[in-house]
This record gives C-alpha cells, structure tokens and sequence, in this order.
C-alpha cells in the first residue's frame, strides 16, 4: 500500500507490501511521487523489486570475508570453494554487492567463456551462496 503526503514543497512516498521493507522516497512534484509508487508496487506484485539500500555500502570482498567467518566456521568449505571465493574476492572485491546483478554476471561468463578457462558455471554456483546471503547478511537457518 502506498501513502503521500505533502510536507512543504515535497511529497514523501512510501510503499509497505507484505514480504517487503517499506521503501520511502521523496519528490518535489506529486506526479513523480505517484509515478514511483506503482512503479515499485507492480515490481514487489510482480516480484521483481530489488531492494539494494542495504547492500550498497557493502563490498564483495567485505561479503566474503563475512561468509567466511559466519558460514566457513560453522562448516569448513573444501579446498575448491575456498579457491573459487578467494579467486572473486581478489578479482572483484571492490565491487559494491548492490552492482552485482544477473546481467554483471552474465557479461563475466561470456568473457570467461571466451579465453581457455571453461569452468563458470561451477564458480558462479558457489558465489551464488554467498550472494544470496548478501541481502541484510541473514544467517541460514540451519548449518550448511
């Protein structure tokens, strides 16, 4: 559900949906306020709506190492996992987490792809894990 308010000469607007964080966002005209809100409606409706205010002060490398110290000591990771997340960390650590969408990765695989290493699938598998932990660094529920 949406809510405008007129303050002054601005008009907050704010989105509160089941499953979602409520996301709010200031405008000067009502139209764009308006505008913004169905947008973001039809995109939490549609699940689609990316929530990145959390992640983006947050680098890969600070991801990882986070990962590591949670998940790693819980569960020790294999030789190959640690290699692979070491490998990211060291190549994009200073990618903000928020930039890292489906088609970043995408554009990663095609160049991988292109040189004599041929292994991605495998790699972006065990970063995924780290990925989807990103979003507010919740724990799992249960030890991996």
């Amino acid at each position: 559900m949406a809510s405008l308010l007129k303050i002054g000469n601005t008009w907050p607007a704010q989105v509160r949906r089941k499953g979602h964080k409520s996301i709010t966002e200031t405008f000067p005209m009502k139209a764009q306020a308006v505008a913004w809100t169905r947008k973001v409606e039809a995109e939490m409706d549609a699940r689609r709506f990316n929530d990145t205010r959390g992640l983006a002060n947050l680098t890969l490398k600070e991801l990882i190492d986070w990962y590591f110290g949670e998940i790693g000591a819980a569960h020790p990771f294999g030789k190959y996992k640690t290699a692979v997340l070491r490998t990211w960390q060291r190549n994009h650590g200073d990618t903000s987490v928020a930039d890292i969408s489906s088609n970043y990765l995408a554009a990663l695989v095609r160049e991988r792809l292109s040189t004599s290493i041929k292994t991605p699938t495998g790699q972006q598998s065990n970063t995924g894990r780290t990925l989807s932990l990103a979003n507010g660094r919740v724990r799992p529920r249960a030890v991996l």
